[in-house]
């Protein structure tokens, strides 16, 4: 049997302001990205600042894309998946108009599946050009990363 992959490309957006891309074989859900989009960055981080004066000194984005979580079902891991639907996003933010005025691509690593290392996750976004960044030192406690536009 042979197992056809496919990028379910509309992009879900749920009320509290959430977007998921899919990632299916034959039809089955096998992983997905879960992303917010920010107009304003200071509206997602403003509540560690008292002035936007300095919150923008220290991170000078405005249009950021927040990738929230991707996520691979665990009999799926391990082949690939992952980078395909993390290509595809790339894709995405950097060649469609609807992603344009977005300056950047916002993570913050968080490994919450047992068998990764954050080292090993860091890694895994390195090798898409994610930069490791030290904007909140104080305030956060996971490593952050960032992608811009190529």
């Amino acid at each position: 049997m042979v197992r056809k992959l496919e990028l379910h490309a509309d992009l879900k957006t749920f009320n509290n302001g959430y977007e998921f891309l899919n990632f299916l074989i034959d039809g089955e859900n096998v992983g997905e990205i879960k992303f917010e989009r920010f107009e304003d960055s200071f509206e997602m981080f403003g509540f560690m600042f008292h002035a936007e004066e300095k919150f923008f000194k220290i991170f000078p984005y405005h249009k950021i894309i927040n990738l929230s979580i991707l996520f691979i079902e665990e009999k799926f891991r391990n082949k690939g998946i992952a980078t395909t639907l993390m290509t595809k996003f790339l894709e995405l933010f950097n060649k469609t108009e609807e992603f344009k005025k977005y300056e950047i691509i916002y993570l913050e690593v968080d490994p919450y599946i047992d068998n990764i290392s954050e080292k090993d996750l860091t890694n895994f976004y390195k090798k898409f050009g994610f930069e490791e960044k030290v904007f909140f030192k104080e305030e956060l406690f996971n490593r952050i990363m960032i992608y811009k536009r190529k």
